[in-house]
């Protein structure tokens, strides 16, 4: 029985499990919608409110968003990709094309019957591994920085 049972992930295999190196845990957060304070996975989590953070890819390509949270919106580069409200749905795994360069990923946390305190967001590539050469926050500075580079990008902030 033990003949043939290895894993056949592939880009047409779903992802079964996430790396735990790919999880994004440097962040803004806003419970207001005007100010902006760092967080970073790991410290106290609340309910509610919006992060964003910033990832640099070196290419455009497929990657995996991965969040388990049932009252969520998840946007990247501000598109939708993830809305859920439902108490039901809450594992995530959904496949976003990531743009050669600064891509801002945005959580909006929802309130609703039994909404949980933030969750971690994992980013990976289609075959479930850590994407090669993605550059992500280490600090604080280095997120500010991100988005700060990103609002220039998308002509939110002047040269």
């Amino acid at each position: 029985a033990g003949h043939g049972t290895a894993s056949g992930q592939g880009p047409e295999v779903p992802i079964l499990n996430r790396p735990e190196d790919s999880q994004l845990t440097n962040w803004l957060f806003s419970s207001d919608g005007n100010t902006e304070i760092y967080y970073s996975f790991g410290t106290t989590s609340t309910k509610g409110g919006s992060m964003h953070t910033y990832v640099n890819s070196p290419t455009t390509g497929r990657a995996t968003l991965s969040i388990k949270h049932s009252y969520v919106r998840v946007l990247l580069n501000g598109v939708p990709v993830i809305a859920s409200a439902n108490w039901w749905s809450s594992d995530w795994n959904v496949q976003v094309n990531l743009e050669k360069g600064i891509n801002q990923i945005q959580v909006q946390y929802l309130s609703g019957r039994g909404a949980q305190p933030h969750a971690p967001v994992y980013l990976f590539d289609p075959l479930g591994k850590r994407i090669a050469n993605l550059k992500v926050p280490t600090n604080e500075d280095q997120l500010r920085f991100m988005a700060e580079e990103y609002k220039r990008k998308s002509g939110q902030k002047e040269n």
